[in-house]
């Protein structure tokens, strides 16, 4: 067999050798190579994606921002949390996170203002939380910012 036949041969389609584990482990001990990185483990049929909850997370920061002009932004929000398939207690729990950074930064500068309460009053109606639940976590974002700037967080009317 001349040299063009023999490299014929050798870029041919078939292997020429077993393509198992063994020889695999054999090929990587041999060149002194790690062993390959298992691949994640892909998401339950159906599961949003973390790119997905994050985009989501994004979209719930800008209404509540927003509120309460954003109210009607809402509805689209829930459709699309449904059509992710996202879980209900994963939302519930960034739901709440939101709530309590939306009255950290109303209480920031020590001033709680009408329109900043129909803010909040807003987005309690959104996630369906009581006045007496949002009252019980407010308090303690008043306590905390008062401990933090040492001084009484006011409510201003008009």
């Amino acid at each position: 067999m001349g040299f063009l036949g023999a490299l014929r041969n050798f870029l041919s389609t078939t292997p020429r050798w077993e393509d198992t584990e063994a020889t695999r482990a054999r090929l990587r001990k041999a060149w002194d190579l790690d062993e390959p990185e298992a691949a994640p483990a892909p998401s339950a049929p159906g599961a949003a994606s973390n790119y997905d909850k994050t985009m989501w997370r994004r979209k719930l920061h800008q209404v509540f921002e927003n509120l309460p002009g954003s109210r009607g932004q809402w509805p689209e929000l829930m459709s699309d949390a449904r059509a992710l398939n996202l879980d209900r207690s994963w939302m519930d729990a960034g739901m709440a996170e939101e709530f309590e950074q939306l009255l950290r930064g109303v209480v920031a500068d020590r001033v709680v203002t009408e329109d900043e309460q129909s803010k909040i009053d807003a987005a309690r109606r959104l996630i369906g939380l009581s006045e007496d639940e949002a009252a019980t976590v407010l308090r303690a974002i008043v306590a905390e910012a008062e401990a933090f700037f040492g001084s009484q967080v006011e409510t201003r009317h008009g």
